[in-house]
């Protein structure tokens, strides 16, 4: 459930035990609405600034694309659902959360991380998070990195190999620069002189560094051919 939700039962059950009617209830209800939106957000915030970087950084190794102990942590659902020992969290009780129970090392059997205890702060973040209502981006589940491209990922546009017109490319030219000089030819236009080798290196050396070559490094890669083509290849 998202905070916005949970915020949004709250104002009902207090709606309805408001004794006035018309415009002035009506009113009430917009302010409540506001108030609860800004609620919503902050922690919201408070969840992907604090939460989201702890669970990703320390819990998905064993608890994201795998579910040892039964548990994911990627969704408020899972985390509700829990594992093997049961639910993970309860809603506005840290006390009562195996959660807290395990970050915070109280039981031998149930220590997560299992290597390295969590920062103070890291748990204090958590403790504040489920005592909040546990909020969580409306529908999302948590992406993680299992270190493999799926097929599907592999349709991705940008993944894609790049296709063009062979038969119309003139030998040893790259096609996508032939797609270039045709839609330059067909406005007109030409291509630009190409620059000399005195204004490549200031090119690369800003690009690389943000500063200007020195004399020495412009005179030394005039004068030298390996040094051109290595600078050119990077």
């Amino acid at each position: 459930m998202g905070g916005f939700s949970f915020c949004w039962l709250e104002i009902k059950q207090f709606f309805v035990s408001i004794p006035v009617m018309g415009f002035f209830r009506c009113t009430i209800l917009i302010l409540l609405l506001v108030v609860c939106r800004s609620w919503a957000d902050s922690k919201t915030d408070f969840f992907e600034s604090k939460i989201r970087p702890v669970l990703a950084t320390h819990c998905f190794e064993c608890h994201g694309h795998k579910d040892k102990g039964g548990l994911k942590l990627d969704s408020r659902e899972a985390i509700l659902q829990g594992g093997d020992s049961g639910p993970a969290i309860v809603p506005g009780k840290p006390q009562n959360s195996l959660l807290m129970t395990a970050v915070q090392h109280a039981d031998p059997d149930l220590e997560m991380p299992p290597r390295k205890k969590l920062s103070p702060e890291a748990i204090a973040d958590l403790s504040q998070w489920i005592y909040d209502g546990a909020v969580w981006p409306e529908g999302k589940a948590l992406g993680f990195a299992t270190g493999e491209i799926t097929a599907e990922q592999r349709k991705h546009w940008a993944y894609q190999p790049l296709k063009g017109n062979t038969a119309q490319t003139p030998a040893g030219e790259n096609f996508i620069d032939a797609h270039v000089r045709g839609r330059l030819k067909e406005q007109g236009l030409q291509f630009v002189d190409l620059a000399d080798r005195r204004t490549l290196i200031r090119r690369v050396t800003f690009n690389l560094t943000g500063l200007p070559p020195t004399p020495m490094e412009v005179e030394a890669f005039l004068k030298d051919q390996k040094m051109q083509e290595a600078i050119l290849r990077s």
